[in-house]
């Protein structure tokens, strides 16, 4: 009897098999804190999960699905989000 025994196994962790929303919502409203600006909470998030990072980035800053936040705004708020040694750092919009 042959056994298969695969080289890689990938594991796409979009939401099927973990739930990653109140981690994704925990890092959304630190980002809004640091941006001194109403956090979102993880209800509301919920429903903006599903088009990527810079995507939901955009939708916090604006509180909208379709919303466009300035340039300038999204610049400062997407490498708060990324990179978690901007949070406590405050910024004025």
């Amino acid at each position: 009897m042959t056994i298969f025994q695969p080289k890689l196994v990938m594991i796409d962790v979009d939401g099927t098999l973990v739930d990653s929303v109140p981690d994704l919502a925990y890092c959304v409203d630190q980002m809004m804190l640091s941006l001194d600006m109403p956090v979102r909470g993880e209800e509301t998030v919920r429903h903006w999960v599903g088009n990527g990072v810079p995507r939901l980035v955009e939708r916090a800053l604006t509180g909208e699905l379709d919303g466009s936040p300035s340039q300038e705004a999204f610049d400062k708020a997407y490498p708060i989000f990324l990179c978690p040694k901007f949070i406590g750092q405050v910024y004025s919009l």
